[in-house]
């Protein structure tokens, strides 16, 4: 039995990317609702530095989180579908959550689009 891998046609790759884009979109917002949660228990959101993995376990430096909850806001810190972590900012209190998108380097348009989450103060 032989048997052939043939590369995706354009519809097939635009389905794909599309189910990639609205799963990394879902996993967006649930880091967002989790970044509130950590946000009304702490009353500020983690630093850059902190990160996501601060939703994971309990950060150190500044801010300190005087309440940080004990088992964490998530359980693990996923990955975008193409297998890279979602990046982090915080510009003095407004956040944004980030996917690079299919080509792992910040722009790009079509497939490669960045995708991201924003939340002001």
């Amino acid at each position: 039995l032989l048997l052939v891998l043939a590369p995706l046609s354009w519809g097939e790759e635009n389905d794909f990317y599309a189910r990639a884009a609205k799963a990394a979109s879902n996993d967006l917002k649930i880091l967002m609702m989790a970044l509130d949660v950590y946000r009304l228990d702490n009353f500020h959101y983690p630093s850059t530095e902190q990160g996501l993995a601060a939703l994971v376990w309990k950060p150190v430096g500044l801010p300190v989180p005087k309440n940080w909850n004990q088992g964490g806001y998530l359980k693990r810190l996923p990955s975008d579908p193409w297998g890279t972590p979602y990046g982090y900012q915080n510009l003095d209190g407004s956040i944004v959550v980030f996917s690079l998108g299919s080509d792992r380097k910040r722009g790009g348009s079509g497939f490669a689009s960045d995708l991201q989450e924003i939340s002001s103060k």
